[in-house]
């Protein structure tokens, strides 16, 4: 009992992540993770099968981003290694040539800002190396190809290279864009507690039969509105009684206070 006591205050008796992810499955685990729905407890059970079942819709998405980002981080940490052969050999340019040494030097400082940040910043900095690289280039005299081949070619590389990026972060931007962020907010509106009640707990209500209440009996959506403006009750199985009125209003976002005087 005493080892009981003191795994539970040390948090030895929770599972890891990686037990957790077992047991769960990933789209529970990606909600849990993300925290939705925020009107859901998961200590006291999983979220409901239909919920699971949209957050599976987005495996094909998820999947398709983070082959993007893997294809894209690998080839910029290829340029990344070629570029420091090539700074590594010590180069002798001539110095209307000198620009592509210092980009080159440039480039290769910003290979390193990922790996004390965010490794994401990989994709926009290969844009940026690979927009940057041509227009130095193109400001550089053109007998460099031949006085300074390595780095013209390495410009080539990082510009042919970082069209992979250009492609990895669009495809990111507009899948995130059209598909997984548009599924989270429908989830949160559908299931969180910001937004209006669930359509088919109003029609629920609605569709149940007209019971009789006591002359007393409070609404808790219009907390108390006259029988004689809204009209007959509504009871759900957990015993919660509602103007049927109120339960429309509520369904719609408005607010009863606008239709009845508490």
């Amino acid at each position: 009992m005493e080892e009981l006591q003191r795994d539970s205050l040390l948090g030895l008796d929770q599972p890891s992540n990686f037990a957790r992810l077992l047991q769960d499955g990933p789209e529970v685990s990606a909600l849990r993770l993300l925290g939705l729905p925020h009107s859901h407890d998961f200590s006291e059970g999983p979220p409901p099968p239909e919920l699971i079942g949209q957050m599976r819709r987005l495996r094909c998405p998820v999947l398709l981003c983070l082959a993007s980002l893997l294809v894209s981080l690998f080839t910029q940490a290829w340029c990344a290694v070629d570029g420091w052969n090539v700074y590594g050999a010590g180069l002798d340019v001539p110095l209307h040539c000198k620009p592509l040494k210092y980009w080159l030097s440039a480039y290769l400082a910003s290979t390193l800002l990922p790996l004390t940040t965010s490794v994401a910043l990989a994709l926009p900095l290969g844009v940026v190396a690979m927009a940057t690289g041509i227009l130095v280039r193109a400001m550089t005299p053109g007998s460099c190809e031949q006085e300074a081949p390595t780095l013209w070619q390495f410009i080539n590389e990082v510009s042919l290279k970082g069209l992979f990026c250009v492609v990895g972060l669009t495809v990111i931007l507009g899948v995130t864009a059209t598909t997984i962020f548009p599924t989270l907010r429908s989830i949160e509106d559908r299931w969180g507690v910001a937004g209006t009640a669930v359509t088919e707990v109003i029609e629920a209500i609605q569709s149940s039969a007209a019971v009789e209440v006591p002359a007393d009996t409070e609404c808790p959506i219009c907390l108390g509105c006259e029988d004689s403006l809204l009209g007959s009750w509504r009871e759900l199985p957990c015993s919660h009684r509602f103007h049927e009125e109120s339960a429309s209003w509520s369904g719609s976002g408005e607010s009863p206070g606008a239709h009845c005087a508490a």
